[in-house]
């Protein structure tokens, strides 16, 4: 028998044969080692990937929860008065002092007029600065009059007509019993329920 170009003995052919089955059978046990391998790699990713969907599902709710959040911060701080504060009882105001509203200015009586307005619309014994400021200047922006609208609530508290609170970042306003017979002066009337009728006929 020739190989190669070679004569071989039987004895080199067997020893050769043996040495080529030998490596196929090496060859055979490889293959189903990483078979093996690949299987487990395949069972692993199947585990995983339902785990990295939820993963992701979880990571956009929160991320859509912390936008969400974020928008209605404002919001629920300002109405929190409304919510967590019981409605006012309107009493009857007495007469105990001498009217002081000719120390106003038209402004700071319209400002007076639109306190006493949101305060009953809303139902709370304070609001918002930020309303107030709204209502008095539709159509301007709020940062270019909070210095004036400062200016008209320091000389109402100066009076004793308001009182005010800070919650957070935030500034809230309400009438005090002063304030409200300084109203009453202004309209001439004995109950704050008249008053958005009144203020309409005021304008």
């Amino acid at each position: 028998m020739r190989l190669f170009k070679r004569k071989i003995t039987e004895d080199e052919f067997r020893v050769f044969e043996k040495t080529i089955i030998g490596s196929f059978q090496k060859v055979k046990k490889d293959n189903k080692k990483l078979r093996k391998k690949i299987a487990l790699l395949m069972k692993v990713t199947a585990t995983l990937t339902p785990l990295l969907k939820r993963f992701t599902e979880l990571q956009n709710q929160f991320t859509e929860s912390t936008k969400q959040s974020s928008t209605n911060t404002q919001n629920t701080i300002e109405n929190e008065a409304i919510t967590t504060i019981k409605p006012i009882k309107i009493k009857k105001i007495i007469e105990s002092e001498k009217c002081i509203s000719h120390q106003l200015t038209e402004l700071e009586k319209r400002g007076l007029i639109w306190i006493g307005r949101l305060q009953n619309e809303a139902g709370s014994r304070i609001i918002p600065v930020r309303i107030l400021t709204d209502n008095l200047y539709p159509e301007k922006p709020s940062r270019k009059m909070k210095t004036t609208v400062s200016n008209i609530l320091k000389k109402h508290a100066e009076l004793g007509m308001i009182h005010r609170e800070r919650r957070g970042n935030y500034w809230y306003i309400g009438l005090t019993q002063k304030g409200f017979q300084e109203l009453k002066q202004l309209f001439n009337e004995n109950s704050l329920p008249h008053l958005r009728k009144l203020f309409e006929k005021h304008q």
